[in-house]
């Protein structure tokens, strides 16, 4: 039997554009339990920080 090897470009994506000044990928926070309060959210943001372009997402 072959050993399975892990290879990391099958987990390597590209950052998707900011939608605002389309010139910087986005990254993301996860916040789990937010406050205490049991909220798990995303929060997508423009990697460039003057853009200051971010979206909030909320997990279900």
């Amino acid at each position: 039997m072959t050993p399975v090897t892990f290879d990391p470009r099958v987990f390597k994506v590209n950052d998707p554009p900011c939608s605002k000044c389309h010139e910087n990928g986005m990254d993301f926070h996860l916040h789990k339990n937010f406050s205490g309060l049991g909220m798990d959210w995303l929060q997508w943001f423009c990697k460039n920080s003057d853009c200051g372009y971010y979206i909030n997402v909320e997990i279900l």
